[in-house]
């Protein structure tokens, strides 16, 4: 049998697949037919094909990609250790050195997912290493959660990774590592690498951009009053808000993610939204410092936030930031609808429709959007992340799915009837 009519065989979903012994028959069959043609066969296409052999266990566990990068990646790492000539070795150590199949995959039917028991008895060590970094974060997860003997050394693999990227210093323990570098992976193929330079170097363009976007007076939008001089330069800002830096400093946040999240979260969205969305590294600066500041805020949540609400439409409105939003206008949007945000999202407890006046006009307004959040699990953010005693933020590249929808003058809040549509949606973003 060919290599390609193996692999096409291995990959269709037969009634043989959910049948250990019978797996184990066709595996030994397939290292039987290898054999045929080993006298003839290259050492290095015969080492590739055991490894394949090997690899087939994983089927139903991983994805195939993972699986073919798997068995490159074994494959470069034996033959960078072994001389062609023990290709004969290497195949003992996969197939147990005594004719038998390859250990059979034991299926946990309470977690749903393949254990392997064992996963390669006589693979050295060392070379599990050179495996799984070739690996990134999401497939490093499906791995750790496929093959046991393999699940400390990708979680390691994953933190190792993350640390290098990233200032993290000390962190509490119970951190789903993989998760958290599928994130930084996530921002750096949308923005790039992290920028030498700090953020706030990136302030005074930043502002001007977000002035001209969100369609403020012109007046602000000179970069003069944003230079370290200005009338608004950070050190400013930071003066003039300093009440809201304290209550940030007090809750628990690091004094410079906190300063971070309040500058950029409040007076950035959008200028961020606009160059994330279009792959540019122009704000990566900012975009990190401020992704990094939510993410160390997230690992130590111990409270979802409540019922939080905000506009879809004015100055800092979600459409403004993040055009994504105003596909909710449409009164006929689907529940279960879902997509991916670009821009912070900024929240209150109050519905902004509460401060407007009620009249007609109103119930045709675009719809107010509530969030719902719960308590982070299995590395996800579920919830937005509490900036002062009556606002809330979400980091970029957030999933927000639709629950449902209340027509205008058919829901309340605090006692109140409001005559504003509202769309319901929980959110998720790996942390």
């Amino acid at each position: 049998m060919n290599t390609t009519s193996k692999s096409a065989a291995f990959w269709r979903c037969e009634s043989d697949d959910c049948n250990p012994n019978a797996r184990a028959e066709s595996v030994t069959r397939g290292a039987d037919t290898s054999d045929a043609d080993s006298d003839t066969a290259d050492p290095k296409e015969q080492t590739r094909k055991y490894i394949a052999v090997a690899l087939q266990q994983l089927q139903g566990s991983i994805s195939r990609e993972t699986a073919e990068i798997l068995v490159r990646a074994l494959h470069r790492a034996r033959l960078q250790k072994e001389p062609h000539d023990k290709a004969e070795t290497l195949r003992g150590a996969l197939t147990g050195n005594c004719g038998n199949a390859l250990p059979t995959l034991r299926v946990a039917h309470q977690h749903k997912a393949a254990l392997l028991e064992p996963a390669f008895p006589s693979l050295p060590d060392e070379l599990t290493p050179c495996i799984l970094d070739h690996l990134g974060a999401r497939e490093l997860a499906r791995v750790a959660c496929a093959c046991r003997s393999w699940r400390l050394e990708a979680i390691r693999i994953a933190e190792h990774r993350l640390r290098s990227r990233r200032p993290l210093g000390q962190v509490r323990s119970g951190i789903n590592w993989a998760r958290a570098l599928a994130a930084e992976e996530a921002l750096f193929a949308a923005v790039g690498p992290r920028p030498k330079h700090a953020w706030w170097r990136e302030w005074a363009p930043m502002r001007v951009e977000e002035v001209l976007l969100t369609g403020q007076p012109q007046r602000y939008a000179h970069a003069a009053l944003y230079e370290p001089r200005g009338a608004m330069s950070v050190m400013s800002m930071l003066c003039r808000y300093a009440g809201g830096l304290s209550w940030m400093f007090d809750a628990g946040w690091a004094l410079h993610q906190a300063a971070a999240c309040l500058l950029i979260g409040t007076f950035g969205t959008a200028a961020i939204g606009l160059h994330l969305r279009c792959g540019s590294a122009k704000y990566a600066a900012s975009t990190y410092a401020y992704c990094d500041a939510l993410s160390a805020r997230a690992w130590s949540l111990a409270a979802a936030a409540p019922l939080t609400y905000s506009a879809i439409d004015g100055v800092f409105g979600l459409g403004t930031t993040d055009t994504v939003w105003l596909m909710l206008e449409d009164e006929e949007v689907e529940k279960g609808m879902q997509f991916q945000t670009s821009a912070a999202v900024m929240a209150s407890v109050e519905p902004v429709g509460m401060q407007e006046p009620q009249e007609p006009t109103v119930a045709n307004a675009p719809p107010l959007v509530c969030f719902h959040s719960e308590l982070a699990a299995n590395g996800m953010l579920r919830s937005l992340l509490q900036v002062s005693p009556t606002n809330y933020q979400l980091p970029p590249l957030a999933q927000i799915t639709v629950l449902y929808t209340q027509a205008a003058g058919e829901w309340q809040a605090f006692g109140r009837t409001m005559r504003r549509r509202c769309v319901h949606v929980s959110v998720s973003v790996p942390y």
